[in-house]
């Protein structure tokens, strides 16, 4: 099986810790009798749900038990996230702006050539 199939909450939990440690010299409290993990009032397959839609997993549908997660067979297609995407073309919104900027003073040819362009 594969590194993340076998990740459990108090191992993720100290892996965290250890990076945490190593890169920001920053010590997570795990002072608490559960070893400072924290706990959710949410079961697995909601949990799951959100997961999956947050990191762009689609899973084969089927009854998936609280016991048992997924496993690598059940991962029918993986697709990208994106969020704001905001594509703009920078030269070309300087130059309406400065074809504006020309008009606006009332130099009409230059601000005629610089839309054209």
């Amino acid at each position: 099986t594969s590194t993340w199939a076998s990740t459990t909450s108090r191992s993720l939990h100290t892996t965290i810790s250890e990076i945490a440690q190593h890169k920001f010299d920053y010590s997570l409290d795990s002072s608490a009798d559960d070893g400072g993990l924290i706990t959710l009032p949410l079961s697995l397959i909601p949990m799951t749900r959100l997961l999956c839609r947050a990191v762009g997993i689609q899973l084969v549908l089927r009854d998936y038990s609280e016991d048992t997660l997924f496993v690598e067979s059940d991962v029918m297609n993986m697709y990208p996230i994106v969020k704001h995407s905001d594509p703009r073309a920078r030269d070309a919104r300087k130059l309406k702006d400065l074809a504006e900027d020309r008009l606006s003073n009332g130099y009409l040819g230059e601000s005629h050539e610089l839309i054209t362009e």
